[in-house]
């Protein structure tokens, strides 16, 4: 064991590519395994086909990539599109099939190369609070080793790509946070890359995210003007730095808007015809979301930047309460806002889902499928190890208090959870959506318990 472990780096350091490597071998193997044998032979019941879970989106997605690499064949790459029927993962997929076959296996190592990435991503950031690489290491498993996280890179989906994304643009802004970034130009604009490239990332399947991401990253800018203010005063920082670093992140913060246009939109959910499994066709809604939101909505008299945004979260809402009304796992489904003040007043419900959802009421329950019942039971195992780590969070955050890091980590996760929180009505897509911040704070939290434990350590040797 002492061998494998030095493998993975020496005390001191870390080896960051037999890490991510690490990190890519258990989705990969896993992916494969979930694909070409539990689906096929030990649940067949439960395989839609070429080992994708019967009754989800990613079917759907997989089917719409097979139609559109049939189509890139016969009439060349002048057809592809890089969200057919709105899902970037199933444009990816499809050219991803045209190149090599229609087969969902192919996509194992983009999906594995994700999960891989963010993982990796998140250790960068805990090493920021645990100088010990290899307990910095233990904290980001949850989020790696989580059975819920294997519908993403095991299926096609959405949020490999989101998570990984949200990783490297929280992993930004938390470098922007530390003084030695402005002590070096390179590390200023290796933060930025990080930003655009993980604002990128996300833009890709979900633009109304980058919206949510740019709204919190307006609290971080201020935290860090702040921040960097008092740096200056104190004369812990030259003036020319302490300026890039106030002024860098509120550019930044105004570059990501081309990445926002376009997101706050209906989409309605995509079916198909029993007779042509593999042609997708659009359903029509009775009523858009955007005509229902526009003709209740009330003004209250809020500045009007204020009352764009909060019409937009209550345009978000009824697109999910709309298009999806009879889902097992909605909550507050009758629940749409008409002004600020209702959103307001919704936040502490927000927090008690965004924190606590599924609660225990609802991890024995039966889902719509015999697979979402399994993954109920699951999510209670799960659910578990996230309000134990909950519980440590506050050790974390007196322990480092005064890290702006922290301040930074906190202040995203939350901010985007409690965001999703407001406009999600169903907890298995709320799960989904939240899982890397969620498992960020869990990190934390796991991070504050060995802090607090090794300084227990520590006054008892003395």
């Amino acid at each position: 064991m002492k061998k494998l472990i030095r493998w993975f780096g020496t005390q001191e350091r870390p080896h960051y590519g037999r890490l991510w490597l690490l990190f890519f071998i258990y989705p990969a193997l896993v992916a494969l395994l979930v694909q070409l044998v539990v689906l096929p032979y030990i649940f067949p019941a439960w395989n839609a086909g070429d080992g994708m879970l019967a009754g989800g989106d990613w079917y759907m997605f997989h089917l719409i990539a097979v139609n559109l690499a049939q189509k890139i064949h016969a009439q060349g790459w002048s057809v592809w599109q890089l969200r057919p029927y709105g899902q970037a993962p199933a444009g990816i997929a499809a050219a991803v099939y045209a190149l090599i076959v229609p087969k969902p296996w192919t996509l194992i190592p983009l999906n594995a190369a994700l999960h891989a990435t963010a993982a990796m991503v998140l250790f960068l950031i805990m090493k920021s609070f645990l100088p010990d690489w290899r307990k910095a290491l233990l904290t980001v498993f949850p989020f790696w080793l989580f059975p819920s996280a294997m519908i993403w890179y095991t299926q096609i989906h959405k949020d490999g790509y989101s998570i990984a994304g949200a990783f490297l643009f929280l992993y930004g802004w938390v470098l922007f946070a530390q003084n030695r970034t402005w002590e070096r130009w390179w590390r200023g604009l290796l933060a930025m890359f990080l930003v655009f490239l993980g604002a990128g990332l996300v833009w890709v399947v979900r633009i109304y995210s980058v919206q949510m991401m740019q709204g919190v990253s307006v609290a971080l800018a201020l935290a860090l003007t702040t921040i960097f203010v008092f740096r200056l005063a104190k004369k812990k920082l030259q003036w020319y730095s302490a300026l890039a670093a106030i002024v860098v992140p509120w550019v930044v913060l105004i570059a990501m808007t081309p990445l926002t246009r376009g997101g706050i939109e209906s989409e309605a959910p995509v079916t198909f015809s029993p007779a042509q499994p593999s042609q997708p066709v659009q359903p029509v809604q009775p009523v858009q979301p955007a005509q229902y939101a526009q003709s209740r909505w009330q003004s209250n008299g809020w500045p009007k930047f204020v009352e764009d945004e909060a019409y937009a979260l209550a345009l978000v809402r009824d697109g999910f309460t709309l298009g999806f009304p009879d889902a097992a796992s909605n909550v507050d489904v009758g629940v749409r806002f008409r002004s600020v003040v209702e959103e307001l007043a919704y936040l502490p419900r927000a927090v008690e889902i965004a924190f606590l959802a599924p609660f225990p009421s609802d991890w024995f329950g039966q889902g719509s499928f015999a697979q979402n019942t399994i993954m109920r039971r699951v999510s209670a195992f799960e659910m578990i190890g996230i309000y134990i780590s909950l519980v440590l969070l506050p050790l974390a955050i007196w322990r480092w208090r005064r890290k702006p890091e922290l301040w930074i980590v906190f202040i995203f996760c939350v901010g985007m959870m409690l965001i999703y929180a407001l406009v999600v009505a169903n907890v298995g897509t709320l799960y989904r959506f939240r899982y890397g911040f969620i498992m960020t704070l869990v990190a934390i939290g796991i991070a504050g318990g060995f802090s607090f434990w090794g300084a227990r350590g520590k006054s008892a040797k003395v």
